[in-house]
């Protein structure tokens, strides 16, 4: 299993209130975890190594990066996605690369066998 990006940024001491900033972000699978909470989970270089990060968003978010997609295509997704029970994950109409996005780490998370700090996505370009 890959390291946590968020763990290994909070060890680096970056502090919640500073604005972390990512380029070249691809979105293919979107994990709705809540109304207005979803996820991605990427592969990031961090110093040599690949780590994942938990990058979570809200549905703001969610209708900025849909807006990239063609008319059509987010109408089938938006079909695909309105019946579904929470959690779920669905891919995209296709990938979505985002120029930049801004971040801040959030608090660390446990779950079953494993701990990982989310990063919180606060815009994207």
């Amino acid at each position: 299993m890959k390291p946590d990006l968020g763990l290994q940024l909070l060890r680096d001491g970056i502090d919640q209130d500073i604005a972390l900033h990512f380029y070249g972000v691809i979105f293919h699978r979107i994990d709705f975890l809540a109304p207005n909470s979803c996820s991605i989970r990427v592969e990031r270089n961090h110093f040599g190594i690949i780590h994942v990060a938990m990058f979570e968003f809200d549905d703001e978010i969610m209708i900025s990066l849909l807006s990239r997609v063609p008319a059509a295509e987010r109408a089938r997704f938006d079909t695909q996605t309105t019946n579904e029970r929470f959690p779920f994950s669905e891919c995209l109409p296709g990938p979505i690369k985002v120029v930049s996005i801004e971040c801040r780490i959030g608090t660390v998370q446990h779950r079953a066998n494993e701990s990982f700090v989310p990063i919180r996505i606060l815009g994207v370009e």
